[in-house]
């Protein structure tokens, strides 16, 4: 097991520059102080690779996260897709709007979605409504599911461990396990327990 740990170290070490965590902490420091994507969309669609969009998808995509900014209220990921046109969402853009909303909900992309073993590499815009929701809270299951404590406490002190700049180190517990699963979703790395119930 030491040895698994080790190899998902070398991962994130590989993965370590294309996190772009100064970008990441300039959108949600925007986030935070404005209550606002205004100023920040730029960044924010570097940040998470969001292209090949028209100008109405994207002022839709940022109207409707402003919208809940400035509620100031939990949402769920039902809210999100509930507000966005779900046959033109992709599951992966729902679930970083949440993500950048509140840091403590998890990410769904397909380096995720690799690392946990869940869905498949098909396109997700077909997919129901309901599709998308199950398969977001099997990704919050495997968060809060007891038998993957390890594996997350593991995650954690990886990404610490690397970081050396102690803002860096600020980012949230939820977050620093999503950057983890990308790099192993990247490198081809499955989790070593994927449970989800």
């Amino acid at each position: 097991m030491e040895q698994f740990y080790e190899t998902i170290e070398e991962a994130v070490k590989k993965n370590r520059d294309a996190f772009e965590v100064n970008k990441y902490l300039e959108i949600m420091d925007a986030i935070r102080n404005n209550k606002s994507i205004k100023g920040t969309e730029s960044a924010f669609l570097s940040f998470y690779r969001i292209r090949g969009k028209d100008k109405t998808w994207i002022e839709n995509y940022f109207s409707v996260m402003d919208n809940f900014l400035a509620f100031q209220k939990e949402i769920t990921i039902e809210d999100v897709l509930n507000n966005l046109p779900h046959d033109r969402i992709e599951m992966s853009y729902a679930s970083k709007m949440l993500a950048t909303i509140d840091d403590t909900k998890p990410i769904y992309d397909k380096w995720v979605r690799y690392a946990l073993m869940i869905g498949d590499f098909d396109s997700d815009y077909a997919k129901s409504k309901g599709w998308k929701i199950d398969i977001y809270k099997r990704i919050l299951n495997f968060y809060e599911n007891e038998h993957n404590k390890y594996f997350r406490n593991q995650a954690v002190s990886i990404y610490d461990s690397l970081v050396k700049e102690e803002k860096h180190r600020s980012i949230s517990r939820t977050k620093k396990i999503d950057y983890v699963l990308w790099s192993m979703g990247k490198e081809g790395i499955h989790a070593p327990i994927a449970q989800f119930s």
